[in-house]
């Protein structure tokens, strides 16, 4: 007598490998998303350190020094050949922000 119930052992080999086949796909997904929202984490933390930056040397006036360094956050001050204006440059990671400002009444011209 032959017995109909149950899977052979190819339907559950066959059943296996496309599960294994959505669990690596869907790890690998994991595995991206996670990358990328490490690499957009520290690129927001670069953003928000010139953002301060920029926020301060606005409010306090631009420094007199050139290349002010704190908290990994380069602040580059100049005035360009030929100008009347200072260019600020506020650097973190591969953040960048130019300012170009006009100098202040008492500054050399």
């Amino acid at each position: 007598m032959k017995k109909t119930a149950g899977y052979a052992l190819l339907e559950v080999v066959v059943s296996i490998a496309i599960s294994a086949v959505i669990i690596t796909g869907t790890a690998v997904a994991f595995s991206h998303a996670a990358r990328f929202n490490a690499m957009a984490r520290e690129k927001l933390n670069a953003e928000i350190a010139v953002q301060n930056a920029a926020e301060i040397v606005l409010a306090e006036g631009y420094p007199t020094t050139t290349d002010v360094t704190s908290s990994g956050v380069t602040v580059n001050a100049n005035t360009p050949t030929g100008t009347n204006y200072y260019k600020v440059t506020i650097t973190s990671g591969d953040v960048s922000l130019t300012i170009n400002a006009g100098k202040a009444a008492g500054d050399a011209p």
